[in-house]
């Protein structure tokens, strides 16, 4: 039997895909099986379309069809109407980074933490999108100073970007340490102008109980609420970054971050 491309408008319902099954079972010793696979794959080829930009007020589609967006991995499924309106995006993969390298961060000054951004995709940030990082660091015996994570919204993905949370962990001792530390956050109102507010929160614990990074084995500072913001623009990053105190180098060994909920 010969290909057939069929058009992207084409409809395909169940029993069509078992017609075309049954109708061909038996055509050159081709498994009843393998023509199972060759109608589901002929479903989703004609299901979903696919092509750059955005379909809305462009692409033609029945109620149920999807498109993929190839400019950004945007997923989109028709909702309503008959002509090109009605198109809705359906899910956005997570957004995720990481470290690729042990970070030094600097004494008494503020690193942005490499790996630590997110870039927010094209349909934006949402009410409740959230953000997730995890770091594993290091510490000689120098430096006792309390040290600070800021969350960071702009489009630098750099310490230019504006600090929309700050986080204390308090002062420690000169021992050498090391310390698991997790911050959330999430969108809790989104928007342009000042509708924007951001909620975010730490957990750290380290190998020493009441010296190293630390005085007390478990770090749990107040949430912090940021002020209204404008989460509108195009390109956004929310990433992080730290303080160290006098004569603190810490040492970043693991950096990973996801954003989810978009």
């Amino acid at each position: 039997m010969a290909d057939v491309k069929p058009s992207a408008a084409t409809t395909v319902t169940p029993l069509d895909l078992t017609r075309f099954v049954v109708g061909h079972s038996a055509d050159g010793g081709t498994s009843w099986l393998d023509r199972v696979v060759q109608a589901s794959a002929l479903r989703a080829y004609i299901g979903t379309l696919q092509g750059a930009g955005t379909p809305e007020g462009s692409v033609t589609g029945t109620v149920g069809q999807q498109y993929l967006d190839t400019t950004n991995g945007l997923l989109y499924q028709k909702r309503s109407g008959t002509g090109n309106t009605g198109w809705q995006v359906v899910g956005y993969p997570r957004v995720t980074n990481q470290s690729t390298a042990a970070q030094v961060l600097g004494t008494n000054t503020t690193t942005y933490i490499t790996g630590s951004d997110l870039l927010v995709p094209a349909t934006g940030l949402k009410l409740g999108t959230r953000m997730y990082w995890s770091l594993a660091v290091t510490k000689s015996a120098a430096g006792a100073q309390a040290n600070s994570i800021d969350i960071r919204v702009g489009t630098a993905g750099t310490t230019a970007d504006t600090s929309r949370g700050s986080l204390s962990m308090g002062a420690g001792t000169t021992v050498a340490d090391q310390a698991l530390i997790e911050i959330w956050a999430h969108m809790r109102s989104v928007g342009a102008g000042t509708a924007a507010v951001l909620v975010g929160a730490l957990k750290a614990g380290h190998n020493l109980s009441t010296t190293g990074f630390f005085v007390v084995p478990v770090v749990v500072p107040a949430p912090s609420v940021s002020g209204g913001f404008d989460s509108t623009p195009a390109g956004l990053k929310v990433g992080l970054s730290w303080t160290a105190g006098t004569n603190m180098v810490p040492t970043m060994q693991l950096v990973q971050a996801t954003m989810e909920n978009l």
